[in-house]
């Protein structure tokens, strides 16, 4: 099978096309916007930029890929209105672009921040939230996506992640913050404590798209998490704890969650459909991190 993957240079595209070559056959095309050479005859690396829609239509036309994989999101982690709308250009060209070619099987990435509830247990079928510019524009990209894949008989599927952590994130983000602060002898700067979120281990994200490749399942949306929540303080306590570092278990005894947002993923839709289920806790997946396991 021949798959084109956007976005195959980042974190979770890494992690997939590590997975990819070491269990199956396919041949691999990503775009790049740097210049990348690849040692595996079954991958190769266009350079390029998705605002390229001659080069994207040429890459369907020469490569004929039977699937396109779309994780690609310029810009993070810039939210605003004009990468938003960039985002959603680039993906109707990538989605067009797909269904007129040979290409029969989209899987692209959406978020929980798509849903409106910030409480409990989040299912596919919950409402949807179009409060936010990222949240309406992630949503709009499902809807032409669905329309695209209907009016040219292919299948779509989109997938909603919740937290994603591991190896490979941006710095920037909450755990490589934590565990950079503590490393450090600082205490980690966290505003909201007293959430929960559901905490999804890269390595899970690709093996849950791979096995939507694989199954190619009824059912067109899915949640991917772990299932439950974890508590953001309890986080830093793992940190300190993998750290063998002392911590003062009061160090946010002042500081309260204004909103409190505990919610995590409903799975059951993909483990009823694939068989798929998360193979890392938390902290496994924090030891990955800071033990490079």
């Amino acid at each position: 099978m021949k798959i084109f993957i956007t976005g195959g240079t980042g974190y979770i595209g890494k992690r997939l096309i590590k997975l990819l070559l070491a269990i199956s056959h396919h041949e691999i095309i990503i775009l790049t916007r740097g210049t990348k050479k690849s040692n595996q005859k079954r991958l190769k690396y266009i350079q390029g930029n998705l605002n390229n829609i001659a080069l994207i239509k040429s890459i369907f036309k020469n490569f004929k890929p039977q699937v396109l994989i779309h994780l690609a999101w310029e810009g993070l982690p810039d939210y605003s209105i004009h990468k938003c709308k960039q985002n959603l250009d680039y993906s109707f060209n990538v989605f067009y672009s797909a269904a007129n070619s040979d290409c029969k099987t989209i899987i692209s990435i959406g978020s929980c921040w798509e849903y409106e509830s910030r409480k409990g247990k989040i299912s596919e079928n919950d409402k949807l939230n179009s409060n936010t510019i990222f949240s309406a524009v992630k949503n709009a990209i499902r809807f032409i996506g669905e329309a695209i894949a209907n009016e040219y008989k292919i299948e779509f599927y989109w997938l909603r992640l919740f937290f994603v952590y591991g190896p490979g994130q941006r710095n920037s983000s909450l755990i490589p913050t934590i565990i950079n602060s503590v490393k450090n002898g600082k205490i980690p700067i966290v505003n909201t404590p007293k959430n929960g979120n559901d905490f999804i281990f890269v390595d899970d994200v690709a093996k849950a798209i791979y096995s939507i490749l694989m199954t190619k399942p009824d059912h067109y949306i899915y949640n991917i998490g772990t299932g439950y929540a974890t508590i953001v303080e309890h986080v830093v306590e793992m940190i300190y704890s993998l750290l063998k570092i002392k911590l003062d278990k009061n160090i946010y005894e002042n500081i309260e969650s204004q909103n409190k947002q505990i919610y995590y993923a409903d799975i059951s839709k993909i483990q009823k459909d694939t068989n798929w289920n998360p193979d890392f806790d938390l902290n496994k997946g924090l030891q990955a991190i800071i033990f490079n396991k």
